[in-house]
């Protein structure tokens, strides 16, 4: 009988665990990577909302090398609470930089690019809270 009643646990036990595994994972065909959008320029930055082209502030990126990229003020004005450098990343929709002002104050910005190659912002950190639009005042290089 204790034979009998081992032999149907290991059964069940062997039925369950078949049951209850995952199947083996396959392995897929690698992506192809795609090409990422040139960024490369320099914006002019309103407040999101804002109807008028004309910016408040301007931001340049550039030294894009595949998906990172460089971005800071513009045109620096040598004052430690205005000029500002980051570092990005880019998948081709959305990225975000990490930017620090000469002062101490630092922060990181998320966005997306929409089909006309406006960036939208969100400017997060330092104290310096706002969203963003970034018209591209000369066209991409190619």
């Amino acid at each position: 009988m204790l034979r009998f009643i081992s032999r149907v646990f290991a059964v069940s036990l062997l039925a369950f665990s078949i049951a209850d595994a995952k199947p083996a994972r396959r392995f897929f065909e690698p992506e192809q990577p795609r090409e990422t959008r040139n960024l490369t320029g320099t914006y002019a930055l309103s407040h999101k909302g804002d109807t008028g082209a004309v910016g408040i502030a301007r931001m340049k990126i550039w030294n894009q090398q595949g998906d990172s990229f460089l971005v800071g003020i513009a045109e620096l004005a040598n004052h430690p609470a205005v000029d500002w450098e980051g570092r990005g990343v880019f998948d081709g929709e959305r990225g975000h930089y990490d930017w620090v002002f000469p002062d101490g104050k630092k922060g990181r910005t998320t966005f997306t690019v929409d089909k006309d190659g406006h960036i939208h912002g969100q400017v997060r950190g330092g104290g310096i809270d706002w969203n963003y639009v970034g018209r591209r005042m000369e066209k991409a290089a190619k």
